[in-house]
């Protein structure tokens, strides 16, 4: 190829690098310093042809360099969490300082398929009436992954009201930042941000389905989670989903899966007593619902909780 033809193509690829929309990525961090760079580096390897910019937000600690050079048409800036402690303040302090058209959010432990933005992307100019779009997973637990990728194309409000999709997560989030600035900012009152991405689809639904792709292009690593024995803050975060979404009482399964949540953080705390008030609640809403039963035996001290946390994590679930 002649040095003119190269010229012109090169023009061209610049030109329709300009046209397609920007991405703004956030990440927040706090105490992985090992595993940021992974993140990052999978931010800027993407295969999509606009510009991105990947925003890196401590949140409590001092910034550092994530040490992934940057590179053509990719860029990387850091940035102190100046909001509310926790994953909420830290995405909004993000999102404030973006300048893509587009908003995309990865969590420090997680990575990105090369092809996560373009596939979605395309997605959303397909489907405009879509308020964001959402993707399936690899779920990595415990030294095993899970592959999730859903069965429906879109996810509408009454999906989420009936069960806790595991692809309503913060890192296989898109949106068009007037979509974003439309549902509003990840809720920074939310006690220590729990449940904060679920809180931000429910809001989202409202207004607009979420559209799918139906290939896993996230890797979710479920082993360090900040939550995973802070039972406190997941008894008050669970109560407060259901403070701030009264529609989730009309779903009886929902429902009994949060209540086996209540009671399986409470019989994890210790207590006992609202362990067997809750279990009771759940398993009266849905006699299948294994929360319920789990948090009974930890409360009869049949097993401890880090046993069945241990053993949903080595099936790829949670609590």
């Amino acid at each position: 190829m002649s040095g003119s033809a190269r010229l012109i193509l090169d023009l061209a690829r610049r030109i329709r690098a300009v046209e397609r929309s920007s991405v703004s990525v956030v990440i927040p961090t706090r105490g992985r310093p090992k595993l940021l760079p992974r993140a990052v580096t999978s931010v800027l390897a993407q295969d999509y042809g606009g510009q991105i910019e990947c925003l890196v937000v401590f949140d409590g600690d001092a910034i550092s360099d994530p040490g992934v050079p940057a590179r053509e048409g990719r860029s990387v800036r850091t940035l102190t969490n100046d909001r509310a402690p926790g994953p909420a303040g830290a995405r909004n302090a993000g999102v404030s300082e973006a300048n893509g058209d587009l908003v995309a959010f990865l969590d420090d432990d997680d990575e990105w398929s090369a092809d996560k933005l373009s596939r979605q992307v395309a997605l959303l100019d397909r489907c405009p009436s879509a308020i964001a779009a959402s993707c399936g997973v690899r779920v990595v637990s415990a030294g095993r992954t899970f592959v999730r990728v859903p069965s429906f194309d879109l996810l509408f409000h009454g999906d989420l009201v009936g069960s806790r999709h595991t692809e309503a997560h913060t890192s296989t989030l898109l949106a068009r930042r007037s979509e974003f600035d439309r549902v509003g900012p990840f809720d920074e009152t939310l006690p220590a941000g729990y449940g904060e991405d679920y809180d931000w689809f429910l809001r989202a639904t409202e207004l607009g389905p979420i559209v799918i792709e139906r290939r896993a292009l996230v890797t979710l690593s479920t082993g360090a989670s900040w939550f995973a024995s802070r039972w406190d803050t997941i008894v008050a975060g669970v109560q407060a989903q259901l403070r701030r979404h009264p529609e989730l009482a009309t779903n009886r399964h929902n429902l009994a899966r949060m209540y086996g949540r209540l009671a399986f953080a409470h019989a994890a705390a210790g207590r006992p007593k609202e362990a067997w008030r809750w279990g009771g609640r759940s398993l009266r809403r849905d006699p299948f619902q294994p929360r319920g039963y789990a948090a009974i035996a930890v409360a009869l001290r049949l097993v401890s909780a880090l046993r069945v946390v241990d053993a949903l994590a080595a099936r790829g679930k949670g609590i």
